[in-house]
């Protein structure tokens, strides 16, 4: 009885992370990335199919995400909106914006503008990109 009584305390105990718009940015900037450069495609084994595999459950992510978007995370992206080119979350949040008829214009400006070159930008804080990679389920 103390063992199953230890193991709801240790399992209640470890922390839960959650899984933000702004994480699931990082990972889309990343599959962006990837499938546009064979050598980093090279460097983390990833085929055209795992990576189109990877997109797939991403996106699968990113709706689930944003059903559960409330009017306090849409107060949150606008306040980012200014600032979302250093991150590259403009065009996750301008498509969790538009996908809950709550459409900023600032965003879809910003989204509008994102280049491979910003992408590259905002993945170089990634110290390893094969493993983050690796986190998409």
């Amino acid at each position: 009885m103390n063992h199953l009584k230890c193991f709801f305390i240790l399992l209640f105990a470890l922390p839960t992370y959650a899984i933000t718009l702004k994480n699931l940015a990082l990972l889309s900037t990343a599959v962006l990335v990837v499938s546009d450069d064979p050598a980093l495609q090279k460097k983390c084994k990833l085929t055209p199919e795992k990576i189109s595999e990877l997109s797939q459950n991403l996106k699968a992510s990113v709706d689930v995400k944003i059903e559960k978007l409330t009017d306090g995370d849409f107060k949150i992206i606008a306040e980012r909106a200014p600032t979302c080119e250093t991150d590259c979350t403009c065009n996750l949040y301008s498509l969790a914006s538009e996908a809950k008829n709550k459409k900023n214009e600032l965003l879809s400006e910003k989204a509008s503008h994102e280049t491979h070159k910003d992408r590259l930008l905002c993945i170089t804080k990634i110290k390893n990109i094969c493993e983050l990679l690796q986190k998409i389920k």
